[in-house]
């Protein structure tokens, strides 16, 4: 693997080890100003599944993340919350991609100071990567 692919998994895989949870959408919350000193990890993920009667298919939903004006504005109209997992994001690709739609999503990294406060830094798209190279 050449170094950008290896620092880009390695991303990904710092963000799948730092933990979500699955919380009650309708739980309330306090807004959020994304350089703030602590992550909301009560944020519910905004993306999953749905039955699509007309179709009789299951088809990939998506919810506006939290904060939407600022992420939007900055990463695309395809934001994942920080809640989602690196599995979930790749399941809902994987749905999309089924059905034809685009399957184009970022995922914001986050840069933590010794100091304690957390910034937006960029955006991954998470990739399944499969090789048959030696590990």
């Amino acid at each position: 693997m050449n170094r950008i692919s290896l620092a880009a998994a390695l991303v990904v895989g710092v963000i799948a080890l730092a933990g979500c949870s699955d919380v009650d959408p309708g739980a309330s919350r306090e807004s959020a100003d994304p350089s703030s000193s602590a992550i909301d990890h009560s944020i519910p993920f905004n993306l999953g599944e749905k039955y699509d009667a007309a179709t009789a298919s299951v088809r990939a939903r998506y919810d506006l993340p939290v904060d939407a004006d600022y992420y939007i504005e900055r990463y695309g109209a395809w934001v994942a919350n920080e809640s989602c997992t690196v599995a979930q994001v790749l399941a809902w690709q994987e749905l999309r991609r089924a059905t034809g739609e685009t399957d184009e999503i970022c995922r914001v990294v986050y840069e933590y100071s010794l100091a304690g406060t957390v910034y937006p830094i960029g955006c991954a798209a998470p990739v399944m990567v499969v090789s048959d190279e030696a590990r």
